[in-house]
């Protein structure tokens, strides 16, 4: 805690000039002499204190100059520099009074413009990639679609058999491209959190989605481990939509990556004092160590020759991080590359219990 001893100090230099002069009376006395005498050490006692007093206010001055009119105007250059939309802007300051106050203030405020101004540019990066992604990806299947339309109605597929054949490219293309807008809907859906999201029972909603997804997957996961210890009356604040959403991109990343081996999903689901904690793991192709930091970026896709699916824009683990970020919690994966790969999703519970007791 600094202490505030500008305000102490000036006091003193004020009682000091007002003092100082009344002590040289006190220590020096009022000389008993003749009027004409008198009149002369009167004279001499004033000139003496006029000059002690010129001394002490200057020193006062070049005080105040030195801790108070310097700083500021030391201040007031940077603010101007600020205001130009310079951010690398730092003020030296190992003061503990007010004056140090504000400049730490000041340094505070700089760091966090220049970080939401960063954070801001990266915003725009990512927009602009994206709109670039999205024009590319959606004409590719759109070419597809449009040549082998034109292909049926110019003859160019002259059997049955060849007409069957470009209607099943044309509607994979039309399935590619729904997958496509799907995950860009779900990525702009959660920019913004809903404060009114209802909160809902974490194991009740997940034992209902993993089996639901576990079912829509079927044909591509050769086993499901799934253990939920999550109490009964543990309630997190996430809509099951958002869940749903969670789950369904992690299911999409295991099946897209998975291996020579058939695909083993385990998942567990357990919860700390504070947070419900949700381990998803498969044994597919692994992610490289340089690659890890960068699968939750928008656009990101690891290796696509090592992919089984083409159809993905790389948004869905960017939106798995952004819902769970908007929530107050958070996404984390450790892999080892031709073995395994796990994700820890981690959920606060709701602080406010509006179904059950925590």
């Amino acid at each position: 805690m600094k202490s505030k001893s500008l305000k102490k100090n000036l006091i003193i230099f004020v009682i000091s000039i007002i003092l100082i002069p009344i002590l040289f009376l006190l220590v020096l006395g009022i000389p008993e002499k003749e009027p004409k005498s008198l009149l002369l050490s009167l004279t001499s006692i004033s000139i003496l204190i006029a000059i002690v007093i010129v001394i002490i206010s200057t020193i006062f001055l070049a005080y105040v100059d030195k801790i108070i009119i310097k700083p500021i105007y030391n201040l007031l250059d940077n603010f101007k520099e600020l205001s130009k939309g310079e951010y690398d802007l730092y003020i030296e300051n190992d003061r503990v009074d007010e004056i140090g106050e504000l400049l730490d203030n000041f340094n505070k405020l700089v760091a966090s413009l220049k970080l939401y101004r960063e954070r801001e540019n990266k915003a725009k990066e990512e927009r602009e990639e994206i709109i670039a992604s999205i024009s590319h990806d959606l004409s590719t299947p759109l070419s597809v679609i449009q040549a082998h339309i034109d292909g049926i109605s110019d003859g160019v597929a002259d059997s049955e058999e060849k007409k069957d054949e470009y209607i099943r490219i044309i509607n994979k293309k039309i399935k590619q491209l729904n997958n496509r807008i799907k995950q860009l809907k779900d990525y702009s859906s959660f920019g913004i959190y809903d404060k009114e999201i209802n909160n809902i029972r974490a194991k009740e909603s997940l034992d209902r989605i993993v089996d639901e997804l576990n079912r829509s997957f079927t044909i591509e996961i050769e086993n499901l481990f799934y253990k939920n210890d999550i109490k009964e009356s543990t309630v997190i604040g996430l809509s099951d939509r958002m869940l749903e959403i969670i789950l369904e991109n992690l299911f999409s990343n295991s099946i897209k990556y998975r291996g020579e081996n058939p695909l083993e999903i385990d998942i567990i689901a357990k919860e700390n004092p504070d947070t419900v904690i949700v381990e998803f793991k498969d044994n597919g192709k692994g992610i490289e160590k340089s690659e890890l930091d960068k699968i939750f970026n928008p656009l990101y896709t690891v290796d696509k020759a090592r992919s089984t699916d083409k159809e993905s824009m790389g948004l869905g683990l960017s939106i798995v991080k952004k819902i769970l970020n908007n929530v107050g919690g958070d996404i984390g994966v450790t892999s080892e590359f031709g073995q395994y790969t796990v994700f820890f999703i981690e959920i606060p519970i709701a602080c406010k219990i509006e179904m059950g007791v925590k």
